[in-house]
């Protein structure tokens, strides 16, 4: 007994921690309880607030009550497979509160299970990442903006990275293709279009790359008939084109070429406004397009240069590069804005002019064209701001954000948060290597996983790593991987959350439930050991102490004499010999509820029958059982948990139940054993019993826990209960 007490104290004890750690659990998180249905038993203030649910609202409700829509089925299966099969699942899930607002929580959801693995409950701790979610969709939404401002522009637009590859094409240029894109990016130029090969287009192309000077092609495109105007922008990752049709204005030139001879340099030179100046007489000559970049009637003729002087806003740019040209015979290649003499808005103009000699190597002119750039400066202006933007919103970012190359793991950039969890600066982080971050035992993984995300399609993956601190602190990280576009490269852009107190704090939950069952089971074991040994003193000593009072009360009665003024005595022994009669039935009753000798004398199948029968004889209910086996040969743990859960569903019966109809089923193979236990009496609703945490079902459901096995309860109003036991045999 002493035993007992100190175990109790010890159950006392470790429930008492646990309810503590529960606490400081609800004070942390957000933290919903259901059971292995998925029905909410218990639920938090934070979690109320959050849903705008009330408590009454939620308990005894399937937390199906909180799908949003935002998850597919797969999404849903996936976690309830991880929890059922006992582990734990993370993972970030939209959720719709009371009138219909949505929030989003990470959420780690616990799978609390018996000994043979399988749950009987799930507690979700929460965490409310609205704000951190919102925040993401700006950040993935700004790599997204870039495209967006390119695919707005009319006018074709491609990209080409250094090994002649296509990196990018926008709506306009793929509307000229008849293959998908995906059948484009990743090919070569010369590969999609073998008929350039030898042409203007190929010189080109090759002279931009080769000297990384900007420049403007225009040529009839042979296999389309039409004629294009391509610029080629250079940079050290590869070649920008931004593509015209300028089939109308190139037919408008060959009408004009046919009746004016002058447009004919302007055709060689291929650019879109012509001028010249005669240096002899300083006259300046510019044709239609010149005329109308710089606003005045759009038809060709002279200009003073006092007249273009006053358009040009960037006056000693132009002044500068038109003296080196003609002094020093540098080339004149220039950008700058003007005031269109119309009123028009500032434009932004590139010029390009060359001087023409006569046969003596003497400068008689210069010839040049002009091309209205604007639009492209618009477009290098709203790139800016977005890089910009992009550059803020990535360095002060809650999130941890890690860019790393998936073909060698290399760190490209990370933000302020991971410099200051991880403890490098950020000169030291970009000479790193995802692997220098990873605990030695976990580095095959993280190349595995590399490999996957390079061949395969999926652009999102979201994981739980182990990561190392410059200090070689240990941490858990949850992190969500997302494949981006990044300096024409294909990388990934990892958001990351450390979660380790989190990690330590599941585990020590975990571990004080296990103590807590362990104890319980103990406990158990205890309690039916001094019930066998109270049992055998009642009926051993008590018993045999009665029969020898019977008997000395009997030998009494022999003695007395047939005489009328002993009747009285003998009467009084007649009596006492009746209720030592009844004290021994007493004896014998209460010796075999607390250990039924029947049980451990022939087994457990006829000591359920036996408690069968004693139920129906003592309470009027009819209780019929039937079994495929007679006998049964079960550790005495089992057969004893068994027999208590048998008699406590007996037990509520009675009390509750008011059935005249008891069946008893037991069902056995060489893997599991069976009992059911169906009446015919009120039921009652199961998830208000549920909510409620009964101790006799409770006990019942520990009881088939610890014995490795499953407890079910079947039950609705007017319909009956059935209660089943199901028990792995091994």
């Amino acid at each position: 007994m002493e035993n007992l007490k100190d175990d109790s104290e010890t159950l006392r004890q470790s429930q008492k921690e646990t309810r503590d750690l529960k606490s400081a659990l609800e004070l942390s998180f957000i933290s919903v309880t259901t059971d292995a249905e998925g029905i909410i038993t218990t639920v938090n203030d934070k979690f109320c607030s959050l849903s705008k649910f009330k408590k009454e609202e939620l308990l005894g409700k399937n937390i199906q009550l909180m799908n949003s829509g935002f998850h597919d089925e797969a999404f849903f299966a996936d976690l309830w497979k991880t929890i059922k099969n006992g582990k734990t699942w993370n993972g970030e899930i939209k959720n719709k509160a009371k009138y219909g607002s949505t929030f989003w929580v990470d959420a780690t959801i616990l799978s609390f299970t018996n000994d043979d693995r399988k749950p009987y409950q799930y507690i979700a701790l929460l965490k409310d990442i609205s704000e951190r979610k919102n925040e993401e969709e700006k950040l993935i939404q700004l790599f997204r903006n870039k495209e967006s401002a390119l695919n707005r522009i009319t006018d074709g637009i491609f990209i080409l990275d250094n090994e002649w590859r296509y990196t990018f094409m926008n709506e306009a240029a793929q509307a000229a293709y008849p293959v998908k894109i995906t059948k484009i990016i990743g090919k070569t130029i010369w590969e999609i279009h073998p008929e350039i090969i030898g042409t203007l287009f190929e010189s080109k192309y090759r002279e931009a790359m080769l000297t990384r000077k900007a420049l403007t092609i225009e040529d009839v495109y042979e296999l389309q008939n039409k004629w294009y105007s391509i610029n080629i922008y250079p940079s050290k990752d590869g070649l920008a084109f931004l593509i015209k049709n300028i089939d109308e204005r190139k037919n408008a030139e060959q009408k004009l070429i046919l009746s004016e001879n002058r447009l004919l340099k302007a055709q060689e030179i291929g650019k879109l406004g012509y001028w010249q100046q005669d240096l002899r007489s300083d006259t300046i000559w510019a044709s239609k397009e010149a005329m109308r970049i710089y606003g005045f009637k759009a038809i060709a003729g002279e200009l003073s240069r006092e007249a273009i002087g006053n358009c040009v806003i960037e006056k000693e740019l132009v002044a500068q590069a038109r003296e080196d040209l003609l002094q020093h015979n540098k080339k004149y290649n220039i950008e700058f804005r003007i005031h269109p003499a119309d009123g028009a808005t500032i434009k932004h103009i590139s010029a390009i002019a060359e001087l023409e000699y006569d046969k003596n190597g003497s400068p008689i002119k210069v010839v040049g064209t002009l091309q209205d750039i604007t639009e492209r400066k618009k477009i290098e202006q709203e790139l800016s701001i977005s890089e910009e933007k992009y550059k803020y919103l990535f360095d002060n970012n809650p999130a941890i954000i890690i860019i790393w190359e998936l073909e060698n793991l290399k760190i490209i950039e990370v933000n302020n948060q991971a410099i200051e969890l991880y403890g490098y600066s950020h000169e030291e982080f970009v000479r790193l290597t995802l692997l220098e971050i990873r605990p030695e035992a976990d580095r095959d993984k993280i190349k595995k996983f590399s490999e996957e995300m390079l061949h395969s399609n999926v652009s999102k993956i979201r994981r739980t790593w182990r990561h190392k601190k410059k200090n070689g602190e240990l941490m858990h990280m949850d992190i969500t991987s997302h494949k981006i576009e990044f300096n024409n490269k294909t990388r990934i852009l990892s958001l990351a959350k450390d979660i380790t107190e989190q990690v330590n704090t599941e585990n020590e939950l975990k571990e004080k439930y296990d103590d807590i069952r362990r104890l319980n089971a103990h406990l158990q074991t205890i309690r039916e050991e001094e019930r066998t040994a109270v049992a055998r003193e009642i009926h051993d000593e008590l018993g045999q102490q009665l029969t020898g009072l019977k008997m000395d009360a009997s030998w009494l009665l022999k003695r007395i004499t047939p005489d009328i003024t002993e009747n009285a005595k003998k009467e009084k022994l007649l009596e006492m010999i009746s209720l030592i009669d009844e004290t021994v039935k007493t004896v014998r009753r209460i010796s075999t509820n607390l250990r039924p000798a029947i049980l451990d004398d022939f087994g457990l199948i006829p000591a359920l029958e036996w408690q069968c029968s004693e139920f129906e004889k003592r309470n009027g209910i009819t209780n019929k059982i039937t079994s495929n086996v007679s006998d049964l040969s079960l550790n005495k743990n089992a057969s004893i948990g068994i027999f208590r859960i048998y008699q406590e569903s007996l037990t509520n019966i009675l009390r509750h139940a008011q059935a005249s109809l008891v069946n008893t089923t037991i069902k056995c193979n060489q893997h599991k054993l069976v009992l059911s236990i169906k009446d015919n009496g009120i039921g009652f609703d199961t998830s208000l019993v549920k909510a409620k945490r009964t101790l006799g079902l409770e006990g019942m459901r520990e009881r088939a826990i610890e014995l490795g096995g499953l407890l079910t309860i079947e039950s609705a109003k007017g319909k009956g209960t059935k209660l089943t036991v199901e028990l792995p045999l091994i």
